[in-house]
C-alpha cells in the first residue's frame, strides 16, 4: 500500500529487554530505563506507531517507532507490561527458525502479544543469516519463506523485512521489494517516508542509555536533512 511521501519518522533500534543482559550486553536495555524512555518520549509529545499506521500518518503528529529486533522472551517478560501500563505500540521482528527456542517468544507469547493490538511482528528472515554471504536463491527462500510461515502463525503477513545484523545489498533490496512493502537497516538515517522505504535507518539504543541522553541523541538524528 502506497504511503504518504516526505514524513520524518525516527525510527529506534532495541533488543532484549532484561536486567541481566543477554549475550551481547550492551543489546540488553533494563526494564527501568527502558520504562524511562518511554515515559520521556510520551511526554515529549511522541505518538508510538507500527508500520500497519503509515497509510495514515498524514493524521498522526509526532509519529515514533520502536523496534525490538530477534524476537527474545524477555520481551514478553518485561517489555509487554511497560506497553500495556502506557498503552503504547511496538514492532518485533522474529527469526522464524528461533520461535519457541530457549530464551526467545514462544507462539503463545507472540499471540498474547498480538492479540493486545500494541505490538506488531515482523519478518527476521528464517534464520538471521548475513544476506550479504547468500546468493540469489537463497536470499530469496529466506525472505519468502519467513514471510510466509510467520503468516501462517500469526495469521497476518508481515509487511516489513528487517535485515539480519542491518546488512543488505542491491540484490537484497531488489528481492525484497517482491515480498515487502519495508526493509529496515541499521544504518543511523533518520527515515523519510518514501525515500529509501526499503533501506530504512534506525537509531541505535545500548544499555544503560539515560532517557534524557535518548532525546539529546534523537534530537540530532530527527534533525537530519532529506
Amino acid at each position: 500500500m502506497k504511503i504518504p511521501s516526505g514524513y520524518k519518522i525516527p525510527v529506534l533500534i532495541y533488543h532484549s529487554v532484561s536486567e541481566i543482559p543477554f549475550n551481547i550486553p550492551i543489546y540488553s536495555i533494563e526494564p527501568d530505563i527502558m520504562q524511562s524512555h518511554i515515559e520521556i518520549l510520551l511526554n515529549s509529545g511522541y505518538n508510538f506507531i507500527t508500520f500497519d499506521d503509515l497509510p495514515n500518518i498524514e493524521r498522526i503528529k509526532n509519529p515514533i517507532l520502536l523496534t525490538y529486533d530477534d524476537g527474545y522472551e524477555d520481551n514478553f517478560n518485561y517489555l509487554f507490561p511497560i506497553l500495556k501500563k502506557y498503552n503504547v505500540k511496538a514492532t518485533i521482528s522474529i527469526i522464524f527458525n528461533n520461535i519457541g527456542v530457549s530464551r526467545y517468544l514462544n507462539l503463545q507469547q507472540i499471540q498474547t502479544m498480538q492479540e493486545s493490538k500494541l505490538v506488531s511482528f515482523q519478518s527476521h528472515t528464517l534464520s538471521h543469516t548475513d544476506l550479504n554471504t547468500l546468493d540469489d536463491v537463497q536470499i530469496e527462500f529466506e525472505l519468502s519463506e519467513s514471510k510466509s510461515q510467520i503468516s501462517k502463525l500469526i495469521k497476518k503477513e508481515p509487511i516489513a523485512i528487517f535485515y539480519p545484523y542491518g546488512n543488505y545489498s542491491a540484490n537484497v533490496l531488489k528481492i525484497a521489494e517482491k515480498y515487502y512493502e519495508y526493509g529496515v537497516t541499521a544504518n543511523s538515517d533518520c527515515w523519510f517516508t518514501g525515500n529509501n522505504d526499503y533501506a530504512i535507518g534506525r537509531l541505535f539504543v545500548g544499555r544503560g542509555l539515560p532517557a534524557q541522553e535518548l532525546l539529546n541523541q534523537l534530537s540530532c538524528y530527527i534533525n537530519q536533512r532529506n
